[in-house]
């Protein structure tokens, strides 16, 4: 059995969408308090380690160093890529620091674990101030599950988040807070021993209404259109402990195999530029494919990658009869490549130098007289004898009673001329 995760686009909910909202607000509230008492734990791990022996206290404070110019490094290969306009503009030095400060890391914080094991053999009460630490941080995560557990916040999600933040303690690096209000985020359901896809129509906590048959044997165009479909995910239950909905349109492009078990779905909700995107990701187990015999005699094997070599190498090919090979493109593409992104670099430099320019220019420009109706008049708003006999204003406001929007051509014509 292997694990699959299927991955399909969706719109934005079509009912519970403020449900839908208000779980993800309290998730994201959810994940930064026990985000808040984890860094809460390591620092007063920290603490107690910096007491217990000089050596820790010296271990932890060349972490601290090796982390400072870590970021250093990364910075000035930041500032060196911003400036050069390519991800290759950083410099050797700033990357080579980079992977030098990574390999200090590692090795401190292999030399800090090796003192505190030796400390909890040495001293048992170092070994008994630690475990209790753990257990505050284990009660106050429980206590913080209780509050939102009684704010509304389903219990599938809860339990990702805990898992999740059980596998960020795990790691030596500090985790974040999550930004942002709270809009993006994931909503999660489970099925303790899975369910078989046709199942899913009448599911408690999934539901996603079937296709028509034959959607999948059609051409792209009737795939496209026939496997739009409905899916309804569970936020929540009622008094009743009847599910609560939150039902979106998807997008299923592909069939999930028939013969899998489906485990766990979550809904995911992402910014994108101005507007939000929705995924449904699906993760199901399905039984090993079968080997399908195939003839090797004339088979031939690509390991498809991009190698900046002597030459741009995309792809590197070996035969059943051992010849093998990269595979190249021409010399004159990269350069067509790069005369490209210098194209985008030139015009971003300049929109740079002027942008101060044109700040200083909106800043003098004079504010336009205001009108009667707060809307700044078209065109097409004024040849619009219907609009403007309707609501007295090209823009259609109510409040103004026709003060603004001259009827007639030869106003029209009058307002162009004082406008230009």
């Amino acid at each position: 059995m292997y694990v699959r995760v299927f991955s399909f686009d969706c719109h934005a909910p079509t009912a519970g969408a403020d449900l839908l909202v208000a779980q993800l607000r309290l998730a994201h509230l959810y994940y930064n308090d026990l985000i808040a008492v984890e860094r809460a734990r390591r620092e007063a791990y920290r603490k107690r380690c910096d007491e217990q022996s000089d050596e820790l206290r010296d271990v932890a404070m060349q972490i601290e160093a090796c982390v400072g110019l870590k970021m250093d490094a990364r910075a000035e290969a930041a500032d060196g890529r911003m400036q050069a306009r390519s991800r290759r503009g950083a410099s050797d030095e700033s990357r080579e620091a980079v992977d030098l400060a990574d390999e200090d890391l590692r090795r401190l914080w292999d030399e800090r674990d090796r003192l505190i094991r030796s400390e909890k053999r040495r001293d048992k009460t170092f070994t008994t101030a630690l475990e209790a630490l753990d257990e505050k941080v284990h009660d106050d995560g429980l206590e913080a599950s209780r509050n939102y557990a009684r704010q509304g916040l389903f219990w599938v999600t809860r339990n990702a988040i805990t898992q999740s933040i059980e596998q960020a303690r795990k790691s030596h690096r500090p985790p974040h807070f999550r930004r942002g209000g709270g809009i993006e985020g994931q909503v999660h359901v489970e099925f303790r021993d899975g369910v078989p896809p046709v199942d899913l129509a009448e599911n408690t906590q999934l539901q996603i209404d079937p296709v028509a048959e034959g959607t999948y044997d059609g051409s792209r165009g009737d795939r496209r259109r026939g496997s739009r479909t409905t899916a309804r995910i569970r936020v929540g239950s009622n008094e009743e402990r009847d599910p609560v909905w939150v039902e979106f349109p998807v997008v299923v492009h592909r069939p999930i195999p028939p013969t899998s078990r489906v485990l766990r779905a979550r809904l995911c909700a992402e910014r994108v530029a101005s507007r939000m995107a929705y995924r449904l990701q699906i993760t199901v187990e399905s039984p090993e494919p079968r080997a399908v015999a195939v003839n090797d005699k004339n088979a031939i094997g690509i390991d498809i990658g991009w190698r900046w070599q002597d030459a741009v190498r995309v792809a590197y090919t070996v035969d059943a009869a051992g010849n093998h090979g990269p595979v190249s493109l021409a010399n004159d593409v990269p350069g067509s490549i790069e005369h490209a992104r210098s194209i985008q670099s030139i015009r971003s430099r300049n929109l740079d130098m002027a942008r101060a320019d044109l700040a200083e220019f909106v800043a003098r420009r004079p504010t336009a007289r205001p009108r009667s109706c707060g809307s700044r008049p078209s065109t097409r708003g004024w040849s619009s004898t219907t609009r403007g006999r309707r609501s007295g204003c090209a823009r259609g406001a109510p409040s103004c009673r026709g003060s603004c929007a001259p009827r007639g051509g030869s106003r029209r014509r009058r307002w162009t001329r004082a406008a230009t």
